[in-house]
């Protein structure tokens, strides 16, 4: 993005993404030492003892992304919104190998296709440090599932799917 437009990606997200979908907490972090308000501290267990693990990394575009639950929320919103459309349906088409091949995990632009006990899903998970996330979305259902955790043990994408379960 920073080479294509000449701004940093969060500039870019912000006003592309974020602000139309009204998600005034989310942003990705390209100085992880500026603080971010209301940041949750990433932990991690070690034996008997928990650890601070923050990410050190000025990383953005592969991860560097911060967000509450409501805004993820809202992002999911826009799965229904028309003019999201385009974006989302490259979003969720399977990425494609050297050889022709499609991803056979169906991971595209960001979302990976599948499907949970037989029911079609699109997802994201990603962990960095102490963080683990997940957002799960069963578009037949209309339903969508987001874990965000703070503890480098969190299985994300599980506790995603348990809510899903007990919703169904």
């Amino acid at each position: 993005v920073h080479r294509v437009t000449g701004r940093p990606l969060d500039e870019f997200a912000r006003e592309r993404i974020f602000t139309p979908l009204n998600m005034r907490s989310t942003r990705f972090q390209h100085d992880h030492a500026a603080p971010i308000p209301g940041r949750a501290i990433g932990y991690v267990r070690r034996g008997e003892t928990w650890r601070i693990a923050n990410s050190l990394l000025d990383v953005v575009g592969d991860g560097g992304m911060y967000s509450t639950v409501d805004d993820m929320l809202r992002w999911a919103a826009a799965f229904e919104r028309p003019e999201f459309a385009p974006l989302l349906s490259r979003m969720q088409t399977p990425g494609t190998l050297a050889d022709g091949r499609a991803i056979a995990s169906g991971y595209g632009m960001g979302l990976s296709a599948g499907t949970y006990r037989g029911v079609a899903t699109v997802s994201h998970s990603g962990s960095l440090a102490g963080y683990r996330t997940s957002l799960l979305r069963l578009p037949a259902e209309k339903l969508t599932v987001v874990t965000l955790c703070n503890n480098a043990t969190a299985n994300a994408a599980r506790l995603a799917q348990m809510v899903a379960e007990l919703y169904a």
